[in-house]
Order: C-alpha cells, then structure tokens, then sequence
C-alpha cells in the first residue's frame, strides 16, 4: 500500500490453503500481492525443484515461479554447492529455465496479472499460539518498552514544542525494540542466552525512557507560571528526597507544588499517586487543591523510609486532560474535631470481602480468594458464573501430543495442547485488608498453588468500572517434555451467553467467534456481553464457552527448559465497560497502564498556565502516535487510525502556529497529500480503515 511503502509480501505460514498467488485486501480497500510458498521452507537444491512446475505455474498463473532455498531457517544463505548446482540446472535441456534473481523481479511478473489475482480479505495470520505467552519476561519487556517509547516521544515532542531545546531522538532505543522482535526472540522460542541478552536490554530502554521522560517533563514545568501560588511552611530537608526513586522532591515545607503530566491520548479522571518526601507537619492534615484552591479528595496509601527519606504515598482524585498537564499544591486542613472513639473489641461480625462504588459490586470468596461475584450496578445484571467459580487463578496442564507437531512432545513454546487439566486455587487463603479509604479499596489474598506461591491484591477505585489485580507469584512448576506443560492462567466465567469476542489487534480491532485455542491479542479482550480483560504485559488469551482465560506463565521446555522459575509481578484487569464501542475500548485500553507522571515543582514565573493541554485531538479516529518527525527538523509527526468503518474529520491543535502539514507515508520519505492548516490547527479528512500519517511544520 502506497501509504505504508509496502506493496508485496512474502509468506509460508498463516494460510494453509488456497492459492499461492493472490491479492490480500484490508478493510480499508488497500491491497497487497502475496505468495504463499507452496514448500514452507529449508528447501534443497536438486532435480526435484521443478518436478511442481507445471502445477504451481497453473495455479498462479504465471510461467515465472519462485524458489526459495538456503540454509538454516526462513531460507538463509546459499551454499557454494547450491548456486553451483543452480547454475549447473540452467542449462539442462528439455528442462525449466532456471535464473537466480530476487523477490522483486518475481512481484514485478505477477503485477502484470495483478486484476486477474484472487482476493482474500479475511484475517489469515494465525499460527504458533504457545508464543502468545511463552517467556513471560520478554513478553513483558517488549510490551512495556513500547509502551514507554510512545509515551516518553509524546511528552519530548510536546517538550520541543512547548520548552524549546534539544529534540530527543529514541531511534536507538526502538532499534533494541525492534531487533527483540525477531521471530525467534519477541515469540519466545529462543534458547537461555537469547532471553537474558533481551531482558538486558530491555532494561536498558527503560533507562533510556525514563531520563528522556523525566527530562522532557522538568523541561516543561520549569516553563510552568507558578508565581500565584504561595509557597509556605518551614524548612526542611526534602530537597533531592527520592533520589533514584520515580518521583524526588524539590520542594520543602507545608505548601509544595506537583505537577502531574498524562502522556497519553486519553484524558484522565482518576486517581494520581503522589510522593510526599520529608514531610515535617501533621501528616493527618495533609491534603491537596488544584490552583484555584479547591480540596481534592485524597488518601494516604503507604509510609516509609528510602535512603535517608522518609515518604507518604497517597492517591489524589484528578482530571488531567490529554497530552496536557494541572498542577496541585498542599494544604494544611483543618483540625477535624469530636470524639474518637478508640478500637475496642466489642461485638464480632460475619465476615465479607466485598469491593464497591457506584458503578459494580464485587463478592470475594473467603475460601478462594475467587471473585464469585461481579454485579452492574446500572443494570443489576450478575456477569460472572458462580456455578463455575467466577473468576480465579488457576493452574492448566497442557498436553505433550499435539497433531501440529505429529503428536510428538517437542515444541512446547511454540505451541500449546489441549487443556487436559486444570487446578484452581480453592481454599486456604489467607485474606487482609490492602487499601482502605475513600479513594482506593483493595484486599490482599495469600495462597499457594502447587508448589507455587501466591500474594494477590484485588483492588477497586471511587469512580472505576474495573477490578484491579496486582499478581506477585513465586513459579515453581516445571514442564515435563513428553508429559506435560504447566500454565499459570486467569479464567473468567461469565454468566451471559456470548456470541463472539473483540480483540484488539495492530491499528484496530476484530471480532472473533469462540475457538478453543490461544489467540493474540495487544492488550485486551471485550465479549460482547460487556464484559472485558485488559492485560498490562500478555498476549495470549483463550475464549471459548462463554469464558476469557488469560494466560499469565508458562513452563514450555524447549528451546528454553526453564524460562519462568522466578518470582513474577503480573497486572490485569476485570472491567464492566460503559460504552462497548470500538473507539471507547481501545481508547480504555490505551490509556490504562499509561500512568500520570508527577514532578516535584517550584515557584517561578513561566510562559505555560499552570494547567493546560499542550496537544488536541478532535475527531473519531484513534491516535496511535506523537513523536518527532524523522527528517523534517523542527517537525511533528503523528499516526491515527479509523477503525469505525467511516471518513472522519481529525483536527490536531498544537500550542504554536502551523506553517504547513502533510501526509507522508509510514517512512515519512513519501509526501501523499497536503492538508488544510488554520493557525495552530491542522485538518485531515480521513477514509475508512485507513492509517494516516502525518508531518507538521511550525
């Protein structure tokens, strides 16, 4: 397709029927030629190569047909014997005409028949389910790394824009990315050192995130006019508190200001943790306002002591609107005054775990630890099966033999078996309170597993649609190659009959009929029940009679025997959303595990108010992108995608005047089209399905 500098593609897995010569059509109406290679691959030179000819040239319709050979996999690289065998073959008579050439001069011959191709215009990539989840830890990497750099280029590219200063450049950084994404390293399918080389260089991309992030935003605020507030107290020592830590102090005294940022295209309406360092008042009076002194609800989390500081954690209920930023400040409240009566033991109660706000009720077992119950409180509709639990971790035993790998053992992390048994976690959990307040209330479940050990917190927000988990399990179950393939897994079972599940798939979504088999997806799964699992790091999700199982471990063999003994943190989501459109799904998704990034600020005149957007978004299509542009120096470049299936009108507004803006092609090397600018705004008339890209100039 013109708009993604791609026109031909090259394949042997993924369709495993039909023709080998055909056109792939996108809900968009952009179309690719394929070839699907008749011999999958590690082929051998010899006689036999052409013995299919007539066949294949048939089939194709082309008297030009493509070999692909080599060693090692996918092809690899000719030997000396094979290219002296090759040219040995050319001039056999009575025989095929034999020419070494490229995957190009072969897509040139077929784009001359190109009307005559076939079309397929239905998902055909689906194969390899066991590396939707195998090597857990790269899973993670890969996902957060993304997730990161997205994030970390929105908020520089705003900084550049806003603050002036140097462009940060994250081509480096997504090159470790994207070099962990070859075949046999992002699947998991990799030997010990392909997984420790990865994970070691995932670290290495969160550190590149999180100082260009944290430069970007002190760029920002030190442009911030904070001259208003009034910043008082006495002295202490705060400044530099939390060194090292995600959130330092560079603030002292009773009247400190944060500023926190949302980086991501979703605007935020929740609850922002906040790091007080050093704080030398009455913590109990400790409470927090926006600018125009208005109190925000908050809560204290947790306390303690880091490196010579002690800090106070606490959540404070907040709007931050997209790609925009507010600012708080803390107060003194007022001395609460009346009796308090003191804990006494005086008269026991039933116990019951219950989480709730306006939106659901949930029902924790208190033998389990299993969620048995989740109720929408807008319709009193039960969405979960408490005849077959609820929802619950469990342990899956995955058959050795499967007819994909000829009922052989091997393979395990590239494929998984049938489910031929499953353990959950039934009883003697230790339950205890996590959060308690008024923002912020969760349970903390202690249990064990097999061998494996569990601690568990399920929690719930004020104003959420969705159950919270926090999963930090010590994995000690081992595969057995030829025997069994133990996975850690959430299932959810859902009380309605559902008729088909929404996947979120690269730049959109896609509904897809039950199958009892792993399917991918980037991040959650909705049934159209209105019932959705979003995953913070996983991809591998099973749903089939009326159930979501997510897959959380697994303990696959080969190449790797032991790729998850290690203590794991693992997070997940259970939500009743409001609107099952698909815009709003991905836009919860996409926003979920983005979190509001809070510094520590000063008093000082700036040229930005001290709350703001430094970036609109107006339209229906989904913004998958804000960085800056490639080669345009000084320029912008955003991505959005539609995925209703109608045009659209976008509008992007920035903080300064536009000069020009354009739609280039996913490289940014090829101008498509010039768009419409009305001072800072920019105007894109957007098709169906379409993915845009687009440069700004200011």
């Amino acid at each position: 397709d013109i708009r993604s500098g791609v026109k031909y593609y090259y394949h042997c897995r993924g369709n495993d029927g039909g023709h080998y010569l055909y056109r792939w059509r996108s809900p968009s109406g952009a179309e690719l030629i394929v070839y699907r290679d008749p011999y999958f691959y590690n082929a051998y030179v010899d006689s036999r190569i052409a013995a299919d000819a007539p066949e294949i040239a048939d089939r194709t319709g082309l008297k030009t047909l493509l070999r692909v050979y080599g060693v090692g996999d996918h092809g690899g690289g000719p030997t000396r014997r094979d290219v002296e065998k090759l040219l040995d073959m050319a001039g056999w008579p009575i025989f095929p005409q034999i020419r070494l050439g490229t995957f190009g001069e072969y897509f040139a011959e077929a784009e001359k028949i190109r009307g005559s191709l076939p079309v397929e215009d239905a998902e055909i990539n689906f194969i390899c389910d066991g590396c939707y989840s195998s090597q857990s830890r790269i899973k993670t990497g890969n996902i957060r790394s993304e997730r990161g750099l997205l994030e970390a280029e929105a908020i520089s590219a705003l900084a550049f824009l806003a603050a002036g200063g140097e462009k940060k450049d994250y081509r480096a950084s997504w090159e470790k990315v994207l070099f962990c994404q070859f075949h046999d390293i992002l699947t998991g399918s990799g030997i010990i050192a392909t997984r420790e080389y990865a994970c070691g260089r995932y670290q290495e991309v969160e550190a590149e995130i999180r100082s260009g992030r944290k430069e970007a935003l002190l760029a920002i605020a030190d442009q911030i006019d904070t001259s208003m507030l009034e910043v008082s107290g006495k002295a202490g020592y705060s400044f530099g508190a939390g060194a090292g830590h995600f959130q330092s102090e560079s603030g002292n005294g009773t009247s400190r200001i944060y500023h926190l940022f949302n980086g991501s295209a979703v605007g935020f309406c929740g609850e922002a943790e906040v790091w007080v360092w050093d704080y030398g008042e009455d913590i109990e009076r400790l409470g927090f306002a926006d600018t125009k002194g208005r109190e925000l609800i908050s809560q204290l989390l947790d306390q303690g002591h880091y490196w010579g500081h002690n800090f106070h954690k606490f959540v404070v209920q907040t709007e931050v609107p997209a790609f925009g930023y507010e600012t708080i400040v803390t107060i003194q409240k007022p001395l609460e005054r009346g009796f308090a009566e003191g804990w006494q033991q005086r008269r026991q109660h039933e116990e019951k775990f219950v989480l709730e706000n306006d939106f659901l009720k949930a029902t924790v077992d208190h033998k389990s630890g299993a969620v048995i119950s989740l109720t929408d409180k807008s319709t009193g509709r039960e969405k979960l099966d408490q005849g077959r639990g609820g929802a619950r971790l469990c342990v899956i035993d995955e058959a050795a033999a499967k007819p994909i790998t000829d009922w052989n053992g091997g393979m395990s992390s590239w494929f998984v078996g049938r489910h031929k048994d499953v353990e959950f976690m039934e009883g003697n959990v230790e339950i205890t309170p996590g959060a308690f307040g008024a923002l912020r209330n969760s349970f903390r479940i202690k249990g064990q597993l097999r061998d494996s050990r569990f601690e568990m917190e399920i929690g719930l927000d004020r104003d959420s649609r969705e159950l919270d988990f926090a999963v930090h399990c010590d994995w000690r179950e081992f595969g057995e190659t030829g025997v069994k393939i133990p996975s850690l897994a959430y299932m959810v079972a859902l009380a309605e009959k559902t008729g088909g599940f929404i996947y979120d798939v690269p730049f959109g979504v896609l509904e897809r009929k039950p199958m009892d088999i792993d399917r991918p997806a980037n991040s959650f799964v909705a049934a159209d029940t209105g019932v959705m699992v979003m995953s913070e790091a996983r991809y591998g999700f099973r749903c089939v009679d009326d159930s979501i199982c997510l897959k959380l471990l697994r303990s696959s063999t080969d190449p790797d025997p032991v790729p998850e003994i290690c203590h794991h943190d693992i997070a997940f989501a259970l939500s009743l959303p409001e609107d099952m459109g698909r815009v709003a799904l991905l836009k919860k998704s996409q926003a979920k595990y983005v979190a509001v990034q809070v510094v520590s600020g000063k008093r000082h005149k700036g040229i930005l108010p001290a709350a703001g957007k430094l970036f609109i978004h107006e339209g229906t299509a989904v913004l998958s992108a804000l960085k800056s542009a490639e080669y345009v120096k000084g320029g912008l470049a955003l991505r959005c995608y539609e995925v209703l299936g109608q045009a659209s009108r976008e509008k992007f507004t920035f903080v300064k005047n536009v000069k020009k803006a354009y739609t280039v092609d996913t490289t940014e090397r090829k101008v498509i089209t010039k768009l419409t600018t009305e001072g800072g705004s920019v105007i894109l008339e957007n098709r169906p399905y379409q993915v845009q890209t687009v440069i700004v100039e200011f």
